[in-house]
């Protein structure tokens, strides 16, 4: 399986899921429709608290703690 779709979703869920869970989740999304594709990311999105909004300070991208 593999299309444009399929491996940018699989390319970002590998960074922090494993190799089937990225793989489950790419199928999964790269065939949805776009507007449910945008519902279930807004659903997850305010289920919970942002990153401020829970105290936490966010991590700089490129930020090596050596």
């Amino acid at each position: 399986m593999s299309s444009k779709l399929y491996d940018q979703i699989y390319e970002e869920a590998a960074k922090t899921l494993s190799h089937e869970d990225a793989d489950l989740l790419a199928s999964n999304l790269a065939f949805m429709h776009p507007r449910e594709v945008r519902a279930l990311f807004d659903v997850i999105d305010n289920y919970e608290p942002s990153e401020s909004e829970q105290g936490l300070i966010p991590i700089p991208d490129g930020y090596n703690e050596a």
